[in-house]
């Protein structure tokens, strides 16, 4: 674009000559000539104000262009701090677990794994607490309880709901 620019002026340069000879041809009345460079003035005036639009278009594009690639790149860069952050704290909740994983160990120590046939291993069955781990209930009191009576007063069915 900037050598049709340059282009653009020298063409310039040469109407500025043809009008200086159809000013001489004018002078010696010769008409034909200073019509017709009249014309070719006009023609390259419209295509050099055509060709200083287009230069500008172009301009603006770029700058449009490079506007989109500096987004772009900022997008980029956003993804990829949020995946770091991601990675972090994927990294630090992996961490955790791993840091979790002896205590809940030992939690569930006293269960033992039943394979189904009365035999304990160490395979993926249904759990069973050991026999000798497992924590026995409080026996029950077997005394009398209080007999409490239901009110019979029907202001009171609502309490007795409750």
């Amino acid at each position: 674009m900037d050598q049709i620019g340059e282009s653009n002026q020298k063409i310039a340069a040469i109407i500025t000559l043809i009008d200086g000879i159809t000013f001489q041809a004018n002078l010696l009345g010769l008409n034909a000539p200073v019509e017709a460079a009249k014309d070719i003035r006009g023609l390259i005036e419209a295509s050099s104000t055509h060709v200083n639009e287009g230069n500008q278009l172009i301009n603006q594009s770029g700058k449009t262009l490079h506007d989109i690639v500096q987004s772009i790149e900022a997008v980029s860069d956003l993804a990829d701090q949020i995946s770091h952050a991601l990675i972090e704290e994927s990294t630090a909740a992996s961490d955790a677990l791993n840091n979790q994983a002896p205590g809940l160990r030992e939690e569930i120590s006293f269960f033992k794994v039943n394979d189904g046939n009365g035999l304990t291993s160490q395979s993926s069955y249904a759990i069973e607490p050991s026999r000798g781990a497992t924590p026995s209930a409080p026996a029950r009191h077997t005394g009398s309880k209080p007999h409490v009576v239901e009110p019979v007063d029907s202001e009171m069915d609502d309490w007795a709901e409750f």
